[in-house]
């Protein structure tokens, strides 16, 4: 807001605005981008300063707009969201569209009826007043939000998603140890506090949700068993999707409540899922006798998405099909029974979908392609579980796991 009202003083007086200042402007939202992001906020910083650029030349070549107002969108762009840099652009046209009807005719009357051919403003006073706005209408709903984890990555990775795509609604603060958090002034001031590692024993007077580690059902567990010692002990897990986690967030902070947007889950056919963060070795092996066991009462099917599963010399199962044929058959929408019939193999009681050959496959499995797979199981399939060995490798994984009926 500096430089912006800076550079409106400089445009009034002098019909000019300073390279310097725009430069100066630049460098210290370049700072704050990466400090809030990362250095993934340097390819935010290049998208909202290049944009006007991209957008406003013509209007540049057709002299309806200064070189100077579109460096100033770009500096405002260096230090807000990307949604926020449309709105001010958007709302600084309007302005200058009503300031500037509003200019026309007081000249009109000032002259009594002569009419001006050119009535030039400052561009830069309706920059600031949408700035102004945008801005100012952003803070006054603002949910203030405390995250209190050591797992510096996952803060990173929230703090980044926050950034750009609730920076309007939620106001987040980022703690990494207990006292760091107590020992700030601003402590009592939030409307939630998220509790994640290294905050498990971690009580107070104030909004609490508490962060797991572990997947959906295991949370839900271990806060059944702990009903007694901490009640009404709110958990949340960082597999969640983030749409879910958020209206987690908006009813635990008392707001308006919000439908999250989940992945379609199975209706006749439970989902059971095996993750592993750490790529534990017995996974796979846990895994396939699970299911083994299920399938002594129920028609199951097993599937594995991790990177390097060894299933094939684990288990001395070959085949000319794997998970490849039925993931490039569902895009292209070919997949039919039959065809998926010749990628299944029977293994001990259980049916098998080979994991795939070529690890670098696993990420041509999203969201996407999950949902048709479910979708197809539904209405071709008789199973009624799938075992699912989940690797951390697979893109979407959380959304992936919406769809997990239980998890281990």
């Amino acid at each position: 807001m500096t430089f912006l009202s800076i550079a409106v003083v400089t445009d009034v007086q002098c019909m000019k605005i300073s390279n310097r200042l725009i430069v100066c402007g630049l460098i210290w939202g370049l700072v704050l981008k990466i400090w809030g992001n990362g250095y993934v906020g340097i390819l935010y910083f290049i998208l909202n300063i290049t944009i006007p650029v991209v957008l406003l030349f013509l209007l540049f070549q057709m002299h309806a707009l200064g070189a100077g107002d579109i460096k100033l969108f770009s500096l405002v762009g260096g230090f807000l969201t990307t949604k926020q840099l449309f709105l001010v652009m958007f709302d600084s046209f309007l302005f200058a569209a009503v300031l500037g009807m509003g200019k026309v005719v007081q000249l009109y009357l000032s002259q009594r009826g002569k009419k001006e051919r050119f009535t030039k403003i400052h561009f830069s006073i309706e920059i600031l007043l949408a700035v102004v706005y945008v801005t100012g209408r952003c803070v006054v709903a603002k949910i203030k939000i405390a995250l209190c984890d050591k797992d510096k990555f996952y803060c990173e990775r929230f703090a980044a998603y926050m950034m750009n795509h609730k920076a309007q609604e939620i106001e987040l603060n980022i703690y990494s140890t207990i006292e760091q958090f107590t020992g700030d002034e601003k402590m009592g001031n939030f409307d939630l506090v998220i509790a994640g590692s290294g905050f498990e024993e971690f009580s107070s007077d104030v909004n609490i949700m508490y962060l797991s580690d572990l997947c959906g059902n295991q949370a839900a567990e271990e806060a059944m068993w702990e009903k007694d010692t901490i009640p009404q002990k709110k958990i949340v897990t960082k597999y969640q999707p983030m749409e879910q986690l958020l209206h987690e967030i908006y009813v635990q902070a008392g707001m308006t409540k919000r439908e999250p947007v989940g992945v379609q889950v199975a209706t006749h056919g439970k989902v059971i899922g095996v993750v592993s963060p750490e790529c534990h070795e017995m996974q796979e092996l846990f895994s396939v006798m699970h299911a083994v066991n299920l399938g002594r009462e129920q028609k199951v099917l097993y599937f594995n998405f991790l990177e390097f599963s060894g299933f094939r010399e684990l288990f001395g199962q070959t085949g000319n099909f794997d998970f490849t044929d039925v993931v490039l058959k569902l895009r292209s929408g070919e997949l039919t029974t039959e065809y998926f019939w010749n990628c299944v193999y029977e293994m001990s009681g259980i049916s098998v979908i080979l994991p795939f050959e070529n690890p670098e496959n696993i990420r041509q499995i999203g969201r996407q392609e999950w949902e048709q797979f479910i979708d197809f199981m539904e209405q071709n399939t008789d199973f009624e579980v799938f075992v699912v060995d989940f690797g951390v490798s697979m893109p979407e994984l959380a959304d992936c796991m919406s769809a997990v009926m239980n998890c281990f």
